[in-house]
């Protein structure tokens, strides 16, 4: 992409318009390349977590958390590596996403088809 790029993506109002964020979008891409040369994101992650997807055992809606120690830790490893405008919240909602913490309700039918370790 290109600055050019980057000035029509500041003309759209479906996103957020924050010059260096999109920028940084644009960094850690290049990060995420350097990243794959030493074993990639997907080792990285899962590395931290012992390779088992973390069960919060979660009852009620409220009791989802929004950072975890595991994601403190990723994003610090991620801003050492180079990454920017990755803290720990946008951090723990990649791990939810990518089945690597499970914060389905305990009742939802989703729940048991994810495996997990209790309360990491």
């Amino acid at each position: 992409m290109s600055q050019l790029d980057v000035d029509l993506l500041m003309q759209n109002s479906g996103i957020i318009r924050y010059r260096r964020k999109i920028e940084a979008v644009l960094h850690n891409a290049s990060q995420m390349r350097a990243l794959q040369e030493t074993g990639g994101l997907n080792q990285l992650v899962w590395s931290l977590v012992d390779n088992q997807t973390i069960d919060h055992q979660i009852h009620r809606i409220d009791q989802v958390p929004t950072s975890s120690p595991v994601a403190i830790q990723l994003s610090n490893d991620l801003k050492l590596a180079g990454f920017k405008f990755l803290g720990p919240t946008t951090v723990y909602s990649f791990m939810q996403a990518a089945g690597v913490v499970n914060d389905h309700l305990v009742d939802c039918i989703v729940h048991d088809q994810i495996g997990g370790v209790n309360n990491k």
